[in-house]
């Protein structure tokens, strides 16, 4: 091996900054491609991901839109919410 670190590399051109692989080089490394399979797998798996993170920005996007409307009518006092019985869980004492 080379100082490169690659064996493919070894006898190719020192003049470059860079190391390149030949042509002929190239055809010859194997190249490891998921089963069909593990490819359909895959792509369900990212498939759920995907549609889980465009529902968490559309709600998202009605959260800030829910925001931006109410907060300046309770701010202002046009909407009361005095007598409402609001769950808060844990973080009212």
């Amino acid at each position: 091996m080379g100082s490169g670190g690659c064996d493919d590399c070894d006898g190719q051109s020192e003049q470059s900054t860079r190391k390149f692989i030949s042509i002929t080089n190239q055809r010859n490394i194997k190249i490891l491609y998921p089963s069909p399979d593990w490819i359909n797998k895959f792509g369900k798996i990212i498939n759920d991901v995907l549609k889980l993170k465009q529902s968490l920005y559309s709600k998202n996007i009605n959260l800030c839109q829910t925001r931006d409307l109410l907060l300046p009518k309770l701010i202002s006092g046009e909407i009361d919410v005095e007598n409402l019985e609001i769950n808060t869980g844990e973080i009212a004492p």
